[in-house]
């Protein structure tokens, strides 16, 4: 096990720097949008700032992991669960269905309250929409998140596995939906009775607020179909569709200084 909790952070290093060249690669090859609003390098660097940024700051406040929490013994006692003797692969699933279940009422609490809003609407302000959208998330929205994800390992005595499947899984899902590019029609049908395609993404991309407030999922489509916030089809082409918020789309706004200040810009 202690071999398994070291060697984590290299998992999901080599995860995550895979997937982003693999999916950037994708929609450079074969774009669906084109980028309109913006330089294409300004939002590179800006969304990528964030994203290893982001990392860094929180490994370097947080220098535990979710499994290296989960093995603190003065947190036993929080345990709501307790899976001993159960089958190892049940804990390991219920761990991974658990979490993306909890990440899905995440992000739509974050657009329905004001506070969590002003965080997250960093990532939505993107005028454009590409794998590098994937990591754009204000810092203090990364520590909520941590936060959250904490509790629910703790409480739910989940396992070291699901929670780093769950991980690798999650960012590997949000540079796969983020990505610009389509699906033909016949496979984009079949796949997203199963998974988030970028097509049903880029729809909770939209500047339209109730196209917003649908298809919250990050891994399955199964969330979004059984809480009623799925939505097969945008009002404008999605090739041309506007992305972002009408609110911030000028270059000032979008640079990495107005990006962290912009949680505490008025409504």
């Amino acid at each position: 096990m202690e071999a398994f909790v070291e060697g984590q952070y290299f998992y999901r290093v080599i995860f995550s720097l895979s997937g982003l060249f693999l999916f950037m690669t994708l929609g450079l090859v074969w774009p669906y949008r084109k980028n309109r609003e913006l330089q294409k390098t300004d939002r590179w660097f800006n969304n990528l700032a964030l994203t290893f940024g982001n990392g860094l700051i929180v490994r370097l406040f947080i220098p535990l992991s979710l499994i290296h929490i989960v093995e603190i013994e003065s947190l036993q006692s929080f345990k709501l669960l307790n899976f001993t003797g159960v089958n190892p692969w049940f804990h390991f699933a219920f761990g991974v269905i658990l979490l993306d279940l909890a990440i899905y009422w995440q992000h739509r609490l974050t657009h329905m309250i004001p506070l969590l809003w002003r965080l997250h609407r960093v990532h939505h302000s993107d005028v454009e929409f590409d794998t590098t959208t994937a990591g754009r998330f204000h810092t203090l929205e990364i520590f909520f998140s941590f936060g959250l994800k904490a509790i629910i390992v703790v409480v739910f005595d989940l396992s070291a596995a699901s929670i780093l499947a769950f991980e690798i899984l999650l960012n590997f899902s949000s540079l796969f939906n983020h990505t610009n590019i389509h699906f033909p029609e016949k496979i984009e049908k079949v796949l997203r009775w199963i998974v988030i395609t970028p097509d049903l993404h880029r729809i909770h991309h939209s500047t339209y607020h109730d196209e917003m407030n649908h298809n919250f999922g990050f891994s399955i489509s199964l969330w979004d179909r059984l809480f009623s916030s799925f939505k097969n089809q945008s009002r404008s082409p999605q090739d041309t569709m506007s992305i972002g918020l009408n609110r911030f789309r000028s270059q000032k706004e979008q640079t990495l200084w107005a990006l962290l200040k912009q949680p505490f810009l008025s409504d």
